[in-house]
């Protein structure tokens, strides 16, 4: 029977993009953990795994790099080759035993199996680093993987799984002699794609996954050890017994996953000094933690791997032998600074508990939720051991904190007022808003104008336009609400935001607004070099520039638009979490933060999309029992090149909270105390965002204002601390520390804090820091997907700030976005974080 692509009915290659974008810790570790987890999963005896880099470049420089993953003493992909239609009438359940099917399929459950792990994450770390040369200049991403098994009743397989970009598996996959022979040599397939294979077929049981074209950051990670580092840090100790894991070069030089040398002796069977065991802990709901190891060796000196959350440096969680996550932060008021790189631990639980902690996992398994009964009670008890540790070791915290001095503490207030949203203009019909603007869009009479410049790139992916290149198609929509008719004016105007944004006027017309309604057609513009004229722009430079689109009514600017563009130069490549989730929470009886009894409360969820695709996604929110989404389906538009993320709202509704009587409105009984309102986002049954917002009912916060949101300190004591540190307590109690010890702030102690509007000495240090802790604060949650307090900072601009500027400094805030967890990218990183602080320092000194 002659084989074919079978095609599903998904995009492989934006799932791929999605799952392993949700890696908080990156990529390299999914490859790392998922196919090694899926070969302990098929385990029949001691497994071993190998990871192959292959050279499979030509003479003339095509091909590339391939990658090969093997294990051995496992089961292979056993089961029968089951169709498409065979999987629908078992209702999508596949069988313990229907390991081939399941490797084909991509979200389907198994038998006596959690669904976690069962959606497809090996394939995805397996596709996502495949990136295949693309077949013409309209092409879009492709990726492959191939993947033989040899069975014990002599049975061999070959399959070949395609995303270009729709998922399609070759059915049925090749078997016997012609398996072999593909393997031996190369696989052409239908579209003309040839992969040179050149492997030895497989002759004992297991399974091999192949990986053509491997991504360079894999190939990367490979050569500089971070491979065998992830590998490490994920599988250490089921290496310690018994799990064979090897990193084979291209050259053919095999290098084994080992024990890190501080755990190599096993030293909790022998404790000696610094080392403290904990054996057979029981806690709530009949949980038990069956071993916590801590250690401290004041030699070691093995870092973690920059970028990523802590690593060894902590206390591991395991599960099943595997790392999943490692108490760090939570940890620090046990564990002085100095003391913190030579501190060691893991934890391991009894198998019920590994089954509870199995469900609380994510589905990348790099993390609990803490939301799962027990999972607080265990970690609470974890805590507590290092507690005692910590003072059997006669450490204390050294470190002596401060409110900082008065004139200090003025100025950096003085400048994070200036960014604080409440005193914003709003964004949408340029007036100062009310220090109780509402939330519902049907809860004020005020005019709400909106603006959309929309234009054509010559790349419709990419927002880069070489001279001579057109932007076609530019138009402004503009909308009015309540819908009536009324004259404007609409001007376009050209900054290039390096050169201090300064602004060119473009064109500019009169619109008539029918039914709220109105659109401006500007047709084109080429780009050039030299002198400005109908339309032409003059982009003299290579670089970013922004054509951005403003309204006028009775001469008041009411709404803005801009798209951002790069002559001459690629965009900078982003790689966050393509879906974010944020929450607004208002209180509406009273402007406190403390919600009591009776008081009612606005709340909005909204998402966005920063890919160019629309995309129909679900929201499920709830606050306390009140179920406030349930599934909802959201359709988010697509972000197209050059423009910023436009939030969709999901919920807009208002909720009494412990109403004294009955209520018109939702409402909700909750007891004294912290409450959280969470939302999580899905697209295609996983969870691609999450955000949570803190309520304090009948209890006061720790900072009992919305803004700032973080107190200001001086921090002294032995060690080394960084020109700035946060110190979180929680989600909402957030303090910025900076060490008057610090050279630089001890050079400026004598120069004057303030001279006219520019700030310096002390005062210009404590600023900045404030400058840059503001970036730090609202980029956290997006590891999460939670874009809460980025779209609070960002919404509409501060009073007296250049609006062209304020434009800029929000791009430069997405851009940051975009790199927060690029492995590759931390210089880059860091450059921005420099940039914007520095931005927002001058908006600040220049403000109107």
């Amino acid at each position: 029977m002659t084989s074919q692509f079978v095609p599903t009915v998904t995009n492989m290659v934006t799932i791929v993009r999605n799952i392993i974008q949700g890696y908080r810790m990156g990529p390299i570790r999914a490859l790392a953990q998922e196919p090694v987890q899926n070969s302990k999963d098929a385990a029949r005896g001691q497994v071993k795994v190998e990871y192959r880099l292959h050279d499979r470049r030509s003479a003339d420089g095509s091909g590339g790099y391939m990658l090969t993953v093997t294990d051995w003493n496992t089961s292979g992909l056993d089961g029968p080759v089951l169709s498409f239609e065979d999987i629908q009438q078992r209702g999508n359940v596949l069988g313990r035993d229907d390991n081939w099917a399941a490797f084909e399929g991509m979200g389907y459950t198994k038998e006596d199996e959690s669904a976690l792990g069962s959606r497809g994450q090996g394939k995805a770390a397996f596709l996502y680093h495949s990136r295949l040369p693309l077949v013409d200049s309209f092409s879009q991403e492709r990726m492959m993987i191939l993947y033989d098994t040899f069975l014990p009743d002599g049975t061999y397989r070959l399959g070949v799984r395609y995303a270009n970009p729709f998922d399609t598996v070759q059915s049925p996959p090749y078997a016997g002699e012609h398996a072999r022979s593909t393997v031996s040599y190369c696989y052409v397939s239908t579209d003309g794609t040839q992969i040179e294979l050149g492997l030895v077929p497989l002759t004992t049981v297991g399974t091999r996954i192949i990986v053509p074209h491997l991504s360079q950051e894999a190939v990367d990670a490979i050569r500089s050890g971070e491979l065998h580092q992830w590998l490490q840090r994920c599988w250490w100790r089921a290496v310690q017994t018994g799990l064979s894991i090897d990193i084979v070069d291209e050259q053919g030089v095999a290098k084994p996953v080992t024990v890190p040398r501080w755990w190599e002796a096993e030293p909790w069977e022998t404790p000696g000094p610094g080392v403290k065991v904990y054996n057979e802990i029981d806690v709530a709901d009949d949980l038990q933690i069956k071993r916590i190891v801590l250690l401290y060796d004041g030699t070691l000196d093995e870092p973690d791997i920059d970028d990523a959350p802590q690593q060894f440096h902590g206390v591991q969680l395991l599960r099943g032998q595997q790392w999943i996550e490692t108490l760090g932060s939570e940890l620090s008021d046990y564990v002085p600074r100095d003391k913190r790189p030579g501190f060691r631990g893991f934890v391991e639980f009894d198998r019920r508990t590994d089954r509870v902690l199995r469900r609380a996992e994510n589905s990348q398994h790099e993390g609990f939720d803490r939301r799962v009964s027990g999972v607080k009670a265990l970690i609470s008890a974890i805590e507590a051991r290092v507690e005692e540790f910590s003072r059997a070791q006669g450490w204390t915290t050294q470190e002596i904190t401060r409110p900082s001095p008065g004139a200090e503490r003025t100025v950096a207030l003085e400048f994070l007022r200036f960014l604080s949203p409440d005193a914003r203009r709003n964004s949408e019909n340029g007036t100062a808003s009310s220090s109780s603007a509402q939330l519902e869009m049907d809860l004020t009479e005020a005019d709400r104008w909106k603006c959309d410049l929309r234009l054509d790139f010559p790349d419709p992916d990419s927002p880069r336009v070489d001279w001579g290149q057109h932007l076609r198609n530019v138009e402004v929509e503009v909308n009015l609400e309540p819908q009536r008719s009324e004259q404007a004016a609409v001007f376009l105007e050209l900054a290039y935001p390096a050169d201090k944004s300064t602004v060119v006027p473009v064109e500019n017309q009169d619109l008539r607004l029918r039914d709220g309604v109105g659109v401006a057609h500007f047709s084109e513009f080429q780009i050039i070099t030299d002198r400005p004229g109908v339309s032409k722009l003059c982009c003299p430079k290579s670089g970013k520039y922004r054509l951005s689109a403003r309204v006028e009514f009775h001469g008041v600017q009411v709404a803005r638009s801009s798209r951002t563009f790069y002559v001459k130069e690629d965009a900078p490549r982003q790689s966050s979490n393509p879906y974010t989730v944020s929450i607004s929470v208002e209180n509406h009886t009273t402007p406190q933060r403390r919600i009591n009894s009776g008081d009612t409360v606005g709340v909005q969820v909204s998402v966005s999309n920063r890919t160019p695709q629309a995309q129909a996604l679900e929201l499920t929110a709830s606050f306390g029992d009140l179920l406030l989404a349930d599934t909802l389906s959201v359709q988010a538009d697509g972000t197209s090149p050059g423009a910023s993320p436009v939030r969709v709202a999901g919920v807009q509704t208002q909720v009494t909270v412990n109403p004294a009587a009955t209520t018109t409105r939702r409402s909700v009984n909750l007891p004294p105390g912290k409450h959280d309102l969470r939302a999580d986002l899905y697209l295609d049954g996983e969870v691609v965002a999450h955000a949570s917002h803190t309520v304090h009912v009948e209890v006061d916060p720790a900072q009992p204002d919305d803004w700032p949101p973080f107190r200001i300190e001086q921090i002294t004591g032995r060690g080394h601390h960084p020109r700035w540190q946060f110190q979180k307590k929680s989600e909402d109690d957030w303090t910025l520390q900076y060490p008057p010890a610090y050279p630089l702030y001890r050079a400026l102690d004598s120069i004057p804090s303030r001279s006219g509007s520019r700030l310096s000495g002390v005062s210009a240090f404590v600023v900045d820091v404030c400058a840059e802790g503001i970036i730090e604060w609202a980029m956290e949650p997006l590891d999460a997907g939670n874009s809460s307090r980025l779209d609070e900072l960002l919404n509409g601009a501060p009073d007296g700030a250049d609006l062209e500027r304020w434009e800029d400094y929000r791009e430069k805030m997405w851009e940051i976005a975009g790199l927060r967890r690029g492995q590759e990218q931390v210089d880059k990183y860091g450059q921005l974080v420099r940039e914007c602080a520095a931005l927002s320092l001058s908006l600040f000194e220049e403000r109107g």
